[in-house]
């Protein structure tokens, strides 16, 4: 049965990332809401026994409060339809890192998922990186009316921000694999070669990252990778620094490759960055500062229960400070859109969750368990934080294939936790 919610989970991961899950939500999110409680309920009627330990409260109950304080913005919605299928929409993503942390055997399951996102990633960066080579889209849905650019890398996502988020999840996930993989009784140059192969799409997606021209993917990066090290100077592990090394090497050599096809992209990119300095009234006017007020706007009108999970788009119109953008669904800013959706208790109810969920992380890292998954936790973390910190100007948490990856990352930690209790 675990083999089975285990074969679910990454067709459903890899459907949301390949098929532009945010574009197509509208039709298959209530579905997979309805499926994904139906699986869970089966597992539970038939593992039950198996499901009797304990439950790691400390990010459960936080993860809990906070869907069902979105749930209870319903009360208050100015739209309730609309918040009830954001809702349902947010319950599927929850119940992913329920069945990581608990549906999944603790080790072969869990494993194989991580080495299957990191896959998906992969794929993601390669395909997005042909269609950089090649100059033209290789597949083009034709019921899907969306922009293609070729000048930057954005993979099946279309929007080059989300492609960056996904790497930055991927990319760190695959820096812990490449940690956790061998033991001391293996031979040396085995050992070596097994995490100079899974260094080559690290290298890879590092690549695609760089040439999505995301500036908010970029930053995250650097702080991601920050982060991933100084866990490892914390650990006084040497490794990470090989593991960097390779990684950055494979992107130096195919970027060659690829600068000399296409490079001009890239340096019209840095040289914005040179405006944006040069003229730093830019910024006051930037399109996002203008959301970002007018959803300050709304936490202030109503700050308990917010005007409800996903309304962002109907409320929005009253709040705009702004006279040339129309249409803004997201707030760029996903914990200004929690605060606004549900309020400041569902903002805290998510800032306490992902503070229990990174304390577990680092109770696993000091352990200094040598069990798989333990030893790949840096690169675990270090991905979720990366993906947190985009979140200051982005909305990645919003899109399916994004949000899915995140809560089974926090899965993983979650259970890796549990299990050390």
């Amino acid at each position: 049965m675990q083999s089975l919610i285990l074969l679910g989970l990454i067709m459903a991961v890899g459907f949301a990332v390949f098929a532009r899950g945010a574009h197509l939500r509208i039709y298959w999110l209530p579905v997979a809401t309805m499926v994904v409680f139906l699986l869970a309920g089966f597992l539970i009627s038939l593992n039950h026994r198996l499901l009797s330990v304990r439950f790691n409260l400390k990010t459960d109950i936080p993860l809990i409060l906070f869907l069902a304080w979105a749930a209870l913005s319903t009360l208050s919605s100015i739209n309730r339809e609309e918040t009830i299928f954001e809702v349902m929409r947010l319950s599927t993503m929850v119940m992913v890192y329920f069945l990581v942390a608990y549906a999944l055997s603790p080790k072969p399951d869990k494993k194989v998922l991580a080495f299957a996102i990191v896959g998906i990633g992969f794929l993601e960066a390669t395909y997005g990186l042909s269609e950089f080579i090649m100059h033209r889209p290789l597949f083009q849905i034709t019921w899907v009316n969306l922009p293609r650019s070729i000048l930057r890398v954005s993979g099946t996502l279309v929007n080059y921000n989300h492609f960056a988020g996904l790497m930055e999840m991927c990319i760190f996930l695959g820096f812990g694999l490449i940690m956790a993989v061998g033991t001391k009784e293996r031979v040396q140059s085995e050992l070596l070669a097994k995490r100079a192969l899974l260094a080559i799409p690290c290298g890879i997606m590092i690549l695609a990252l760089i040439l999505s021209l995301s500036r908010g993917g970029w930053a995250s990066f650097i702080a991601g990778a920050l982060f991933f090290m100084s866990i490892f100077l914390w650990k006084e592990h040497p490794l990470w620094s090989r593991v960097l090394a390779i990684a950055f090497m494979v992107m130096i050599l195919v970027g060659a490759f690829i600068m000399g096809v296409n490079r001009e992209p890239l340096i019209k990119r840095f040289e914005s960055l040179e405006t944006l300095y040069r003229e730093p009234e830019q910024i006051s006017n930037d399109t996002r500062i203008s959301i970002w007020k007018s959803t300050a706007g709304m936490i202030q009108d109503h700050p308990w229960t917010g005007t409800g999970w996903g309304t962002l788009r109907s409320a929005y119109p009253s709040y705009r400070r702004d006279y040339f953008f129309h249409g803004v669904e997201f707030a760029h800013n996903d914990y200004l859109q929690i605060a606004a959706g549900t309020g400041l208790p569902g903002l805290f109810f998510f800032l306490l969750f992902l503070f229990m969920l990174f304390r577990e992380g680092f109770h696993v890292i000091r352990t200094q368990d040598q069990e798989f998954l333990a030893k790949a936790m840096p690169g675990v973390m270090a991905g979720l934080f990366a993906i947190l910190f985009h979140e200051l100007v982005d909305f990645n948490l919003m899109i399916p294939s994004n949000a899915m990856i995140f809560f089974a990352l926090a899965g993983i930690v979650a259970a890796r936790a549990r299990s050390q209790q």
